[in-house]
């Protein structure tokens, strides 16, 4: 069964692209990509294929991925690698305190770089294809968005959506007006979001 809890949550706002890096003080909007990734193996937990079960699987929380790669790569994949991973750690800073079933919100990436062609999708069986952002609850994938912002304008906007994201289909935020109905928000990679009765996902 699945079980959401919301604990110590405000509302959740805006996130800007001015955020800085824990331990250097510069905004992430002004890193390299080298130390955004850095910063990203420094503030999640790395996963592979031997840690990915214990880590993930077995997990009674929640874990929020991402599927990057630091293998080298075209000028587009580059850019959109910089600009989500600007998102992604403005995320982790936002809701680094949230818990979800009453364990942490698992912040977590996995580096598909030594995983060419079909294996990352073999051996863990996710069919990752591009940079993805994984949602999973009790150890099951639940919701995945794929992509990111391509240019350093959307990425206020993608932080926000994915923000949104997180309230709603993670911690069932509601809107005002849908307080006493028995659904839940799914984002769904795409708007508008998708209604689902609450009823349904606790089974």
């Amino acid at each position: 069964m699945i079980r959401k809890t919301m604990l110590g949550l405000g509302l959740m706002g805006m996130l800007s692209s001015d955020a800085n890096g824990e331990d250097t003080g510069k905004p992430y909007a002004d890193m390299s990509l080298g130390e955004l990734t850095k910063q990203t193996y420094e503030k999640t937990v790395n996963l592979n294929d031997s840690n990915f079960k214990k880590e993930v699987v077995d997990y009674d929380g929640a874990v929020i991925i991402l599927f990057d790669s630091t293998c080298p790569q075209a000028e587009e994949w580059t850019n959109l690698s910089t600009n989500m991973q600007k998102v992604y750690l403005q995320l982790v800073d936002k809701f680094g305190e949230t818990k979800v079933n009453n364990l942490p919100l698992k912040f977590a990436s996995f580096d598909g770089c030594k995983y060419k062609g079909n294996n990352a999708r073999t051996i863990l069986g996710l069919n990752v294809t591009t940079i993805e952002t994984h949602m999973y609850l009790d150890g099951k994938e639940i919701d995945r968005v794929r992509g990111g912002p391509l240019t350093e304008k959307g990425i206020n906007s993608v932080s926000r959506s994915m923000s949104y994201w997180i309230d709603y289909t993670l911690l069932g935020k509601r809107l005002p007006e849908d307080k006493d109905r028995d659904i839940i928000l799914l984002y769904k990679g795409n708007f508008p979001w998708e209604e689902f009765p609450r009823s349904v996902l606790n089974q």
